[in-house]
């Protein structure tokens, strides 16, 4: 069974912007032709891991996409995430966190440990606006292995993977998504504790 939700709120959002420019227009013309009364998004549902060592440093892919992700951020082309990637049929969204991140880092991990963060975000996907249902999951490991992105498709976007401290994180000038990443983990860390 396929989910629906209204795009009456993600449009609210583009139309509303007052920037100018190339990729906020072609966001604007996009989604004019959608009928905001009739029309639904579709749910996509992925999982991501948020690997983290025992030096507390996590592991994240870096973007760069040709065209905009998120619709209220068009500007945003290049970014670093969890690894992670749309649940296949059958699939848990554990175990899809868990595939997403041996094929786009050829880290390899038994399990996650638990859900930290669950949201709902509209975003561009194979150029079709959807509401993507994430589930980020925690996964701690011993050790450092490398990370390597020979398994990714070619059509993904990705361009780098690499082990981020939390400190770098928070004093790069890089973009990190989930927004509030460092805290999360910080707060996951201080409820350990």
């Amino acid at each position: 069974m396929v989910e629906f939700l209204s795009l009456k709120k993600a449009l609210k959002t583009i139309i509303g912007q007052q920037k100018e420019g190339k990729m906020v227009a072609k966001v604007k013309k996009e989604v004019s032709l959608i009928d905001t009364k009739t029309h639904m998004l579709r749910i996509r549902k992925t999982a991501r891991a948020i690997v983290m060592n025992d030096l507390e440093e996590i592991l994240l892919i870096k973007h760069c996409d040709t065209t905009p992700a998120n619709p209220k951020h068009p500007e945003q082309l290049e970014y670093w995430v969890p690894p992670g990637g749309g649940v296949e049929d059958g699939e848990t969204f554990e175990e899809a966190a868990i595939r997403e991140l041996r094929e786009e880092t050829g880290v390899e991990i038994k399990r996650v440990d638990k859900c930290i963060l669950t949201r709902d975000i509209d975003l561009f996907f194979s150029g079709e606006l959807v509401t993507q249902h994430e589930k980020f999951f925690l996964a701690k490991i011993t050790g450092k292995p490398a990370p390597s992105h020979s398994n990714i498709n070619p059509g993904e976007p990705i361009a780098d993977e690499r082990w981020w401290g939390l400190s770098e994180i928070e004093n790069s000038s890089e973009i990190f998504f989930p927004e509030g990443l460092v805290k999360l983990i910080k707060d996951v860390l201080t409820y350990e504790a």
